[in-house]
């Protein structure tokens, strides 16, 4: 069974750790699936012949269609294309809902590098293959902005017929629910895959030999309208990593090179972690007790290997870590006081927490292995 993958390449670790979920839900269910990995900033990628190793940058939105159909127009004779040779297409590590304060043209999850070559043609070309959409996430600064991305009739519209294409949708967050309600489609939610990444790599967990802490020089993704002060996050960073060292030895592991840069600059005597490889990552969490987060899937590597985690994040995609039954709080809240008290909390009660996301874990890998069934039936039969 051919499974064309929408997700990244070499480019956010955290896609990956979504996709590995997925990859072992959906092997619960086919005994020998193929998945073809599709760069979703870059849709080229979705031809064979195209070189998916170069693809590490983001195509603008403007030029992706364009960029796609010529590609396609002149290299009919030398590839195909993995999506029209796919039996069932998988959206994997795609922010589904967001839409972006701009000043100009607008920007939403409609209108994203990927939605025209590959949404788009699901909705009037590939008709017939079953679409999943697993862990479909928002990406808002609060939910104070639903008002404003329920107003956006081009997102609307998009989403209206995203869920109506697709075999089966689920939200990894309450906003997902809300907005695909206020449309008239009923979305369960259930916790973001990337719970079973360290099952789908393949990953066993190791010993626990550090306190692992994930730094971003702005605690969030500057970008869809999230800001932060980064002179008082450096300063709450400081006293965050103070406060945990007291209870082990620390590793600040970067998911990317401006992390590291962080991790040197503000924390040059700790020991730091950096890899291109996601499975390596993956890996160093496993060998962490615990961790605090600002990436919402550094803290999901951690529950992955039923690791207590806290998050200090910045956006609505920090409640898909409160699904698994973790803490997460926004960075914008925190005071010297709240910060050794979140920290506190976590150390105190990270039985509990383990507890809470090896039962989400078990409660729900039954409905999304029911759901899978459903949806793609049609092939399957």
């Amino acid at each position: 069974m051919q499974i064309a993958v929408i997700s990244t390449i070499n480019h956010n670790p955290g896609d990956d750790f979504i996709r590995y979920g997925q990859e072992y839900l959906i092997r619960k269910v086919l005994p020998d699936p193929v998945f073809d990995i599709i760069h979703k900033h870059d849709p080229r990628t979705v031809f064979r012949n195209f070189d998916r190793k170069t693809a590490m940058g983001v195509v603008h939105p403007r030029s992706a269609s364009t960029q796609y159909a010529i590609y396609e127009q002149f290299s009919r004779s030398k590839g195909r294309n993995i999506v029209e040779e796919a039996d069932i297409v998988l959206f994997a590590g795609t922010p589904f809902i967001w839409a972006q304060k701009t000043r100009v043209a607008p920007a939403y999850s409609g209108n994203a590098e990927w939605a025209g070559p590959i949404w788009r043609r699901l909705f009037s070309r590939w008709t017939d293959k079953p679409v999943l959409n697993l862990a479909a996430g928002t990406s808002i600064a609060t939910a104070n902005d639903l008002p404003r991305v329920l107003a956006t009739r081009k997102l609307t519209g998009f989403l209206t017929q995203a869920y109506r294409r697709a075999a089966w949708t689920t939200s990894r967050d309450r906003l997902g629910v809300k907005v695909a309600r206020a449309l008239g489609f009923e979305v369960p939610m259930l916790p973001c895959t990337s719970l079973w990444a360290a099952q789908g790599a393949g990953i066993a967990p190791g010993p626990e030999d550090y306190i692992a802490v994930n730094l971003m020089r702005h605690a969030v993704h500057r970008k869809r309208g999230t800001h932060t002060e980064s002179a008082h996050w450096k300063q709450m960073a400081r006293i965050l990593v103070r406060e945990l060292r007291a209870h082990g030895d620390i590793l600040i592991i970067a998911h990317d090179e401006d992390e590291l840069a962080v991790a040197e600059q503000w924390f040059p005597e700790h020991e730091r972690f950096y890899s291109q490889d996601p499975k390596q990552l993956l890996s160093a969490y496993g060998r962490a007790r615990l961790g605090v987060c600002n990436r919402v899937h550094g803290a999901a590597a951690l529950a992955a290997f039923d690791r207590p985690a806290l998050v200090i994040g910045g956006d609505t995609r920090v409640d898909l870590i409160s699904q698994f039954g973790l803490p997460a709080v926004g960075h914008a809240e925190l005071t010297e006081a709240k910060l050794i008290g979140h920290v506190e909390d976590l150390i105190e009660n990270a039985t509990s927490y383990t507890q809470a996301v090896r039962s989400k874990r078990q409660e729900t890998e039954a409905a999304y292995i029911q759901g899978i069934e459903r949806a793609i039936e049609p092939v399957v039969e």
